[in-house]
């Protein structure tokens, strides 16, 4: 992803949701995540966790799930 700033966006929807306040480790880890995939792709997987994701701790398998097109293992 290059378009920093509709990912900042689109992250601070997300975080808006669940009332939550991202650290910068967590921005940076997001952002470490989307950065290998086109921007297209990203805003579109990050639109699809914004109005889908249920929970919270969900949201980075949630992202690479739909990133990657193919489900996440399930860690705990």
């Amino acid at each position: 992803m290059e378009n920093d700033v509709k990912f900042k966006e689109l992250l601070n929807n997300i975080c808006e949701r669940f009332e939550k306040k991202p650290s910068a480790s967590f921005v940076n880890l997001i952002w470490d995540v989307v950065g290998p995939y086109p921007d297209d792709k990203c805003i579109e997987s990050l639109t699809h966790v914004f109005k889908n994701c249920r929970y919270y701790k969900d949201l980075i398998p949630d992202l690479v799930e739909q990133l990657k097109s193919k489900k996440c293992p399930d860690w705990y």
